[in-house]
């Protein structure tokens, strides 16, 4: 595939600051923010045929350093009550292989209790609304994840702020083995 036809993307620029990519994408925190860019985007530049994710995670089942590959995608803290069926797009999996990220709406501090119910890997804020959206679009959707901060660290909103960028080096490695792929 071109790498041209690749679209990088992320929350925040300190996240991919290093990452040497032609096409990249700035999205804003949150589901939200994540959603309506993203779609605009594959909406305008039609030929892209792979986005992948860089950004960083509160590690579960990881530790503060690791980059992991993300391929199940669940929609943190959406509920609903009174429905017996849960809908098929709370969770989407883009591969067997891989780990799990749960996307909320704010900023994790504590062990999410979804976490009990599903092997949630690590928390985020965005991933989940990419997935979607490249689902709806029929791109393929690639994720990377870099584990910033533990739920229930001391100081874990500044261990975050500290170490956001540090996954960018990292990044521009994986991004080496993958934009030709």
């Amino acid at each position: 595939m071109s790498k041209s036809k690749t679209l990088v993307v992320a929350a925040l620029y300190k996240e991919i600051h290093t990452v040497n990519c032609p096409r990249g994408l700035i999205t804003g925190i949150g589901k939200t923010n994540a959603a309506l860019k993203l779609s605009k985007y594959l909406g305008d530049n039609p030929e892209v045929e792979r986005v992948i994710n860089f950004g960083t995670a509160c590690g579960i089942n990881y530790k503060i350093g690791d980059v992991i590959e993300c391929t199940e995608f669940i929609n943190g803290g959406f509920s609903y009550p009174g429905i017996d069926n849960i809908p098929d797009d709370k969770i989407i999996q883009t591969s067997d292989y891989g780990s799990s990220v749960a996307s909320f709406d704010s900023f994790v501090t504590e062990f999410p209790e979804e976490a009990w119910d599903r092997a949630i890997d690590c928390v985020d804020m965005e991933a989940y609304a990419y997935a979607k959206v490249c689902k709806e679009f029929d791109v393929e959707f690639l994720c990377h994840k870099y584990i910033t901060d533990s739920c229930e660290e001391d100081e874990q909103e500044s261990s975050w702020e500290e170490r956001v960028s540090d996954g960018s080096n990292l990044f521009e490695i994986v991004w080496e083995n993958v934009r030709g792929s």
